[in-house]
């Protein structure tokens, strides 16, 4: 996982890239990792990382999001 990203992009070119990143805490000081996330958008770059619990609750969002969107386009009528 070390060197592997999953990045996305769209068509006015802005990318959206997920990574693991290296890190710490403190007190005791203990290196950890940590999943990255970098936005990049006509030369501007912008990272935000998340931990564990923080990604598990990404994850949560992001499968109750697609469960709603099947749903309601299943159940989406053409217009007349």
């Amino acid at each position: 996982m070390e060197n592997q990203i999953y990045r996305l992009k769209d068509g006015d070119g802005t990318e959206l890239e997920f990574w693991i990143c290296d890190t710490n805490e403190l007190n005791p000081r203990k290196d950890i990792k940590e999943l990255a996330v970098t936005v990049l958008k006509d030369g501007m770059q912008l990272d935000f990382d998340m931990d564990v619990n923080a990604a598990k609750s990404l994850i949560k969002y992001i499968e109750d999001s697609l469960e709603y969107i099947k749903e309601y386009n299943k159940n989406s009528k053409p217009e007349n």
